[in-house]
């Protein structure tokens, strides 16, 4: 009798045992398994952080690319004018004079005496002043192209294109009576950079003018 109850008592405690190795394992397993899914969840953010981190990098280099143009704007005590980066804008006399009336642009000039190797505009402004400045007459030019009427900004330019000295050039005249004159020189007989009036930076100088 009393190895029969040691044998129970025995058979009870073997039980216990494995039935607490066994709470511990699936206690031991469920963490394993948390700690792999907080690892994929882990994995899973890094992952959206640098997706979002190469979508930053795209815009950033789309934003670099949007053809903006920088530059500056010149005002005196006439008009105002937008100068990209890259151009020179050198004010012109007259008589030994300042003239605020005109002015001149080129791409690629350091100096006033760099100027005539560069293409570039050359602005004017009232028609008092058109003729002094640069002839207009059609006569005066060879070669001569009437242009469609451009439209800037709510400007309207009649323009031709000739040549002026065997340099190409495209004469714009503001529809107003006491409007602008644009030259724009393609090229310099001394230089072999060109310019044209599909030009972004070109637009963006004959779209900024405006009077002070």
């Amino acid at each position: 009798m009393k190895k029969t109850k040691r044998l129970i008592v025995l058979l009870l405690v073997i039980m216990l045992g494995v039935t607490l190795f066994a709470g511990c394992g699936g206690d031991k397993s469920g963490d394993d398994k948390a700690g792999d899914n907080k690892s994929e969840d882990n994995k899973s953010n890094a992952d959206d952080d640098s997706s979002d981190e190469n979508d930053d990098e795209n815009d950033s280099d789309s934003d670099g690319e949007s053809g903006e143009i920088k530059g500056e704007t010149y005002a005196n005590e006439v008009f105002n004018v937008f100068v990209p980066e890259g151009w020179l804008l050198i004010p012109f006399s007259l008589n030994g004079e300042p003239n605020p009336h005109t002015l001149g642009i080129y791409k690629g000039a350091v100096n006033e005496y760099s100027m005539v190797n560069c293409p570039g505009l050359e602005i004017s402004y009232p028609a008092i002043s058109r003729e002094l400045f640069r002839p207009t007459s059609k006569s005066r030019y060879d070669n001569v192209v009437d242009l469609p009427p451009l439209v800037f900004e709510n400007r309207v330019w009649e323009a031709f294109t000739g040549e002026y000295l065997n340099t190409p050039v495209a004469i714009l005249l503001d529809d107003g009576d006491e409007g602008f004159l644009v030259a724009v020189w393609f090229t310099s007989a001394f230089g072999e950079e060109t310019i044209s009036l599909d030009d972004a930076d070109v637009l963006a100088i004959i779209a900024s003018l405006s009077i002070e």
